[in-house]
């Protein structure tokens, strides 16, 4: 009994490790066994074995799961999902769309608009609502979803790459830039890139599927009708007030350079407005994406874990290496594909401390578009894919990664450019 019991306690502090391959090689087998596989709940049971094994207290538990991203989400999921429940989505669709004149110019619109609203929205939102978007314009336009989808992925991927809110991995890198607002940087450093690199996409597509797409085929973008009602005006508003606290976060510590305001408060009061005054708030409510924050939440307990109970040589025995932007590219986006992006930053930043500005920058963009290779390698990706299964559309690793990992190599050349420009 003894000797088990030793035994006990050394097997223990591999726990994590182990727990940790056996959920990320589980979510990669739903490659095959298709949406039988729950993510969420694959990550939750990982977490519950890890705090019932005492790998990790409840105490430290609690600590490790990043409130501030989960406010976060669960607030702007709400303002996503009143924005398709009032109708306002398609509206503005119509109103961006209409200019289409054929399919190539639809393709770019479409890039542009995803990755423009990946900027203010978070991608994970995005992707919610452009994967419902993608399924309309394809009926619409009677083409297979497939190309849409993809193309969605990697729109809402790029354009979160620029903004510090654009997704959970640059929520967290944010929160440790000590500096008047997070916006600069990214803004400094990721801006131009990121919309070249959209430009980049568009070329990418367009080579890509134009054996597959007549893109020179001319469409009439016919105006359906939408009553704007009070639901759709509060859309309006809440919209509006996301971009106001937004410039209100930009302007606020250059007037007042003591005074901070936390990145997760920016959808708080359009989140409020809507559960307040919109007349479906129950149904918007129960129709947020509960299973995105379990992630998250299941998530953050996992990787704190691993790091408590020593992190795992094959990730990160790098003490006696310079820390560079090549380092932080290459590692980003090989490890990424590993353990997701979100967990490799939680991972890289427990491991790294006080990194500069530009070695931030560069972990934010490295990391972000380690997600274009695998459609495994980022959330926003999952909740495409869980969403596009829903309305019977489907996207494939294999097909993912064809166009994913060309295109993410010319990304990277595009980024390590302007970051040598900006040292």
């Amino acid at each position: 009994m003894d000797s088990f019991l030793s035994l006990y306690r050394v097997v223990k502090d591999y726990f994590p490790f182990f727990t940790t391959l056996i959920v990320f090689f589980v979510i990669a087998l739903r490659e095959f066994f298709g949406d039988k596989i729950k993510i969420y709940l694959v990550m939750l049971f990982g977490a519950l074995f890890v705090i019932f094994t005492g790998s990790i207290s409840l105490k430290d538990s609690f600590k490790a799961i990043d409130f501030d991203v989960i406010i976060f989400l669960a607030s702007i999921f709400i303002v996503g999902e009143a924005l398709f429940e009032s109708g306002f989505l398609y509206s503005i669709s119509y109103r961006i769309f209409s200019k289409a004149k054929n399919l190539s110019y639809l393709f770019f619109l479409y890039i542009m608009t995803m990755g423009i609203f990946s900027y203010f929205f978070m991608n994970d939102t995005i992707a919610i609502i452009g994967t419902f978007l993608a399924i309309y314009l394809s009926k619409k336009f009677q083409l297979d979803s497939g190309p849409l989808l993809l193309t969605l992925a990697y729109s809402v991927t790029l354009g979160s790459v620029a903004s510090p809110i654009g997704n959970p991995q640059n929520l967290v890198i944010a929160s440790k830039i000590k500096t008047v607002t997070p916006f600069l940087p990214f803004t400094k450093y990721l801006f131009i890139p990121t919309l070249l690199n959209l430009f980049v996409l568009y070329f990418f597509i367009t080579i890509y599927f134009k054996k597959k797409i007549d893109f020179k085929r001319k469409i009439l973008f016919e105006k359906e009708k939408y009553v704007k009602n009070r639901n759709f005006k509060i859309s309006f508003l809440s919209v509006l007030l996301l971009i106001f606290m937004i410039s209100f976060k930009i302007i606020l510590p250059l007037i007042f350079k003591n005074i901070k305001m936390p990145l997760f408060i920016i959808p708080i009061p359009s989140a409020i407005l809507i559960i307040i005054l919109n007349q479906n708030r129950k149904h918007i409510i129960k129709n947020i994406d509960y299973r995105t924050l379990i992630f998250f939440v299941s998530m953050f307990v996992l990787m704190k874990s691993l790091y408590l109970k020593g992190k795992p040589d094959f990730l990160f025995n790098f003490e006696n290496i310079k820390i560079s932007l090549n380092f932080i590219f290459s590692s980003s986006i090989i490890l990424s594909q590993l353990i997701s992006n979100v967990p490799f930053v939680i991972l890289f930043l427990e491991t790294f401390k006080n990194l500069d500005q530009r070695l931030l920058m560069a972990l934010a963009a490295g990391s972000t578009i380690a997600g274009n290779i695998f459609l495994l390698g980022a959330a926003s990706n999952i909740i495409i894919l869980q969403t596009a299964e829903k309305k019977g559309s489907r996207l494939k690793i294999i097909d993912f990664s064809k166009l994913g990992i060309p295109l993410t190599i010319i990304n990277v050349l595009v980024y390590l450019f302007f970051f040598y420009i900006f040292k």
